[in-house]
């Protein structure tokens, strides 16, 4: 079985029955031309073991269903939830499990079974295709999204505002939403999924809310926060 562990970032290649048959069909094209120069016609025999060769090389799978399945898994994975998108889960009321005939004979399926590694984009496109991260889908998994507090549902507006207090319990997440600031400039609070930094510092402002506005009300910036 080729593969390995399906969410690393490493390159993983599906390499020793590939390397194999490679190897194999370099040694036999070889062959060929040796036979062909030295006796005249060739070896039908020998060219046809080269194209078999290449056939098999060629249809190699790099990685199986059950590895599909595990990545998917750790892919849709938020928090302590996973939640498929309604084609690829079986539902009982809000039990269900995955529907493994829809996903192991869709397109993605048959792209990741031959994907010589495991590519961010393949992994992107894994959680597009599978999971259910907002919307209605999520209701079917007995999920129901939690409303946000004023201090989150007022990012990234008042995020700077936020961090100008230079409380020391925000000061670990200075860097990463400044430069998140940076590179997004949407004043609309984010939709989808959300960084994991993000969602750290989103728990903060929940963790730390009293210290923040009473800070905020010190500095008649209250209104600004929210």
């Amino acid at each position: 079985m080729c593969g390995g562990n399906a969410m690393t970032n490493q390159i993983v290649f599906c390499g020793r029955f590939k390397n194999l048959l490679v190897l194999l069909a370099k040694l036999t094209f070889a062959l060929v031309r040796t036979k062909e120069t030295c006796v005249d016609g060739g070896s039908p025999m020998l060219l046809r073991v080269a194209l078999i060769n290449l056939c098999l090389m060629s249809g190699v799978l790099c990685w199986t269903n059950e590895q599909l399945l595990e990545t998917i898994s750790l892919a849709c994975k938020i928090e302590n939830y996973v939640c498929p998108k309604d084609q690829y889960g079986i539902f009982n009321g809000y039990l269900w499990k995955w529907n493994i005939e829809n996903i192991i004979s869709s397109d993605l399926a048959h792209q990741f079974r031959r994907a010589r590694y495991l590519s961010e984009s393949i992994l992107s496109e894994i959680r597009d295709t599978y999971c259910c991260f907002e919307g209605p889908c999520l209701a079917r998994c007995g999920i129901f999204e939690k409303s946000e507090i004023d201090l989150v549902e007022g990012f990234p507006g008042n995020a700077q505002t936020i961090l100008n207090l230079n409380l020391p319990e925000l000061e670990p997440y200075r860097e990463y939403v400044t430069n998140w600031l940076k590179t997004h400039l949407d004043t609309k609070f984010p939709t989808g999924r959300l960084p994991a930094r993000l969602e750290d510092f989103f728990d903060a402002l929940y963790k730390y809310q009293d210290l923040i506005r009473t800070k905020l009300r010190e500095n008649e910036l209250f209104t600004v926060a929210r």
